[in-house]
């Protein structure tokens, strides 16, 4: 995949303990964006994605997910960035605070984040 977009999403509503990050992981994989999902310490979801626009369009609208145990309240978009780098469609949960801090570190972005 080439160049593309990177957005950061935070997922408010009942979104842990629910199985939302895996369905985060389904939808990712199914549209073929990558990036990572969390759960953070308020209760909400981070989510990390990258691809080409319409992708990340489609995504943001499929994670809106309103039936079953998962029941989003809201996504609000923290970032979006063109990157230069080459995006690829791995996506992956990320469990473990410390590599969650880490990540954010990289991208600069743990202040606004968190």
């Amino acid at each position: 995949m080439g160049n593309g977009i990177r957005w950061v999403l935070k997922v408010y509503g009942k979104v842990q303990g629910v199985n939302f990050r895996w369905m985060t992981q389904q939808i990712a994989s199914r549209l073929g964006v990558g990036g990572w999902v969390a759960n953070l310490r308020d209760g909400s979801v981070l989510v990390v994605v990258e691809g080409e626009e319409n992708k990340l369009q489609s995504f943001g609208k499929e994670i809106v997910i309103r039936e079953g145990p998962a029941y989003v309240e809201r996504v609000d978009l923290i970032m979006s960035e063109e990157i230069e780098d080459e995006t690829n469609s791995h996506f992956e949960i990320v469990r473990e605070w410390e590599e969650i801090k880490k990540r954010l570190d990289k991208m600069n972005i743990a202040e606004v984040a968190l």
